[in-house]
């Protein structure tokens, strides 16, 4: 991979699936990918009011 070359989030998962799996480390890369899907899943759900009072008082 070149280093000037900037990459975007999702690319830089999939880049490191990659080498997980390369490394002989699947089950490593299996976790990411699915913790990196939930991610996606979750961002796509718009926020509401009562959502952003969640957030506020959870932190």
């Amino acid at each position: 991979m070149d280093i000037e070359k900037s990459l975007t989030q999702d690319e830089m998962i999939k880049e490191l699936i990659g080498l997980l799996k390369a490394n002989q480390m699947g089950d490593k890369a299996n976790d990411l990918y699915e913790t990196q899907s939930e991610k996606n899943k979750i961002e796509k759900f718009p926020r509401t009011d009562k959502c952003e009072k969640l957030l506020k008082t959870s932190r």
